[in-house]
């Protein structure tokens, strides 16, 4: 029994070292409102793709612990708790966004994308990446990628909206964008603003009668239940960008930054083209349950942006600058043509 104890000593001294190599070297909490089923909607699987990724290529020295439902904070506050470096990274979208950076409200002027393609294109391109480095100097917080959140915005109501006076008179839902407040002022709509969170219950009591938002954002809080009328009239975009603590980010090895950003970059294409797929399926989900569903024709949907866009834009500019807004609407020119210029190439290259 002499050799024992030291050989149990000796053995359990070897166990704890190799279980101290085998624990990560850091840990990512991210945090998001989603409801934790895979694949239910983009933040989910942005969250998971980044997670698999950055652990993987890490070999395990970086782990990511996934927290969703809003287990530490609705949308406003874990974005706060990001900025503070209370957990490292989250998941948000548009309107509280805007929240922290005046410019991001310019992704959502009514009508300026014409397809999705183009909104991917622009905020993967040069002017996604100014409007990334301006928020990191800003608030300290890390853009890791502009992936889409659900797509365009459209109306659920309890009457079908075709044309601008159907908003006349309606109390009408709107997220945490004062933009989107005013427009729909305009359009002459009683506007209300209400977190996500409470938005169910609160069409439900009849605080409001109407609410604009995207079509699988909408199949997955049931809307179907208390909203009779669907109109695609795809006039804001939404994004839900995952973000990262920048302080806490750059104190990583450099090699460890890099794995961020590439499965960041993983992340954000498994997510956005969940998005175009998870909209699809959600609406002819909404048709199977009986909903009324109405495409808005180019003429309605111009009659739209005729009158809403000059006040969101009014509003944009006095809040961001001229600067800013022209180098926006440019990128979104610039796109919407090099995209053209290229189909047309590989028509022609055949």
């Amino acid at each position: 029994m002499r050799g024992f104890w030291p050989a149990l000593i000796s053995v359990l001294c070897w166990t704890m070292a190799a279980a101290a190599l085998a624990s990560p070297a850091y840990t990512i909490k991210l945090a998001h409102h989603s409801l934790d089923t895979f694949p239910s909607d983009p933040p989910v699987v942005n969250a998971y793709v980044f997670k698999n990724a950055v652990e993987f290529l890490s070999d395990g020295d970086i782990e990511v612990k996934i927290y969703p439902n809003r287990l530490l904070g609705n949308a406003r506050e874990v974005v706060e708790s990001t900025q503070l470096g209370i957990i490292q990274a989250c998941l948000t979208f548009t309107s509280v966004f805007t929240l922290y950076s005046k410019e991001v409200a310019l992704l959502q002027i009514p009508f300026i994308f014409p397809n999705e393609e183009v909104a991917i294109r622009v905020l993967r391109g040069p002017f996604g990446q100014d409007l990334a480095e301006k928020i990191r100097k800003e608030t300290g917080i890390r853009v890791l990628n502009w992936s889409e959140g659900c797509g365009f915005r459209q109306f659920f109501s309890t009457r079908p909206i075709r044309s601008t006076d159907d908003m006349r008179g309606l109390k009408i839902r709107v997220p945490e964008n004062e933009g989107l407040f005013r427009m729909f002022k305009t359009l002459g709509a009683d506007p209300v603003i209400i977190p996500w969170s409470e938005l169910y219950i609160a069409l439900q009591n009849g605080e409001a009668s109407i609410c604009e938002t995207e079509i699988q954002s909408g199949l997955i809080i049931q809307l179907n239940d208390i909203m009779k009328y669907l109109s695609i009239s795809r006039h804001a975009y939404n994004v839900e960008p995952l973000l990262i603590n920048d302080a806490w980010f750059r104190k990583l090895p450099g090699r460890y930054q890099r794995i961020i950003l590439k499965a960041a970059d993983q992340a954000d294409r498994a997510a956005t083209g969940h998005s175009r797929t998870g909209e699809l399926i959600a609406l002819q989900a909404f048709k199977k349950t009986g909903m009324n569903v109405s495409y808005m024709t180019p003429d309605q949907r111009e009659a739209f942006r005729q009158q809403a866009q000059p006040t969101y834009l009014s509003w944009i500019e006095k809040e961001v600058g001229r600067k800013w807004l022209d180098r926006f609407i440019t990128a979104v020119d610039l796109e919407t043509r090099k995209w053209d210029a290229e189909i047309t190439a590989r028509i022609a290259g055949h």
